[in-house]
């Protein structure tokens, strides 16, 4: 019986684990979404300035889905 309990263990880590994996996959998936939209947003600037920061805010959006993705899996 002791090893149905570890397993049970490794079980109940490795569930915690793929709903965390979910989470900071749905996270990063509307970061992306947003830096998506403000990229429609290009084609309708012509100011140099109002695309170089449309370019930083999809380039910060995309850094936080990053890092969302790279989050590390609690123990």
């Amino acid at each position: 019986m002791p090893g149905d309990v570890e397993f049970l263990d490794d079980a109940r880590r490795a569930r915690r684990s793929a709903r965390q994996s979910a989470a900071q996959a749905s996270a990063a998936a509307g970061y992306v979404s947003r830096a998506e939209e403000a990229l429609g947003l290009l084609p309708q600037l012509t100011d140099l300035d109002e695309r170089a920061a449309v370019c930083r805010i999809v380039e910060a959006w995309l850094a936080l889905a990053e890092a969302e993705l790279s989050k590390p899996a609690p123990c």
